[in-house]
């Protein structure tokens, strides 16, 4: 992945986890962004390691993006599609993270 690719990967991910204040978003925000971290670096550790150094720090720098927000437009968050949301980015293809192509149980969370 390029630099702008696996930065728009993460912020295009975690713009959809819905996240926000209520306790089981938030848990859903904050692991979403190790799953999504930790897929970045299995899928170009080279370029990972050049933005975060280590997936830590990319979790570290990513989890301040779950402080705002909630689901939106009256819409309300799904706990079950949140956990196959999270299970399924450890098979998610690499390229299809590079092009924005995200689970699609992963659009389901908020609904």
């Amino acid at each position: 992945m390029k630099h702008a690719v696996a930065t728009a990967t993460l912020a295009v991910a975690l713009a959809g986890a819905g996240c926000g204040s209520s306790t089981s978003v938030l848990d859903y925000c904050q692991n979403g962004v190790q799953a999504i971290c930790a897929r970045l670096f299995d899928c170009d550790p080279q370029t990972a390691t050049q933005l975060y150094g280590s997936q830590s720090n990319c979790v570290n720098q990513n989890n301040g993006q779950c402080a705002n927000g909630t689901c939106t437009g009256g819409k309300t968050f799904d706990q079950s599609a949140a956990d196959q949301c999270l299970a399924a980015y450890p098979s998610a293809s690499c390229t299809d993270l590079e092009h924005g192509i995200f689970p699609a149980v992963c659009s389901q969370v908020c609904k």
